[in-house]
């Protein structure tokens, strides 16, 4: 199945969003430090 979306690809961490970039950005903050947010 063909998503026509880039990938984002990071060790330890995940990230979900509708736009790379803005995955991108998410994987950036937590590989500096930042500490994740969990929904209930």
């Amino acid at each position: 199945m063909k998503t026509y979306r880039p990938t984002t690809m990071a060790s330890n961490v995940m990230v979900s969003s509708p736009h790379y970039l803005a995955s991108q950005a998410g994987v950036s903050v937590l590989h500096d430090g930042a500490m994740p947010l969990k929904q209930q």
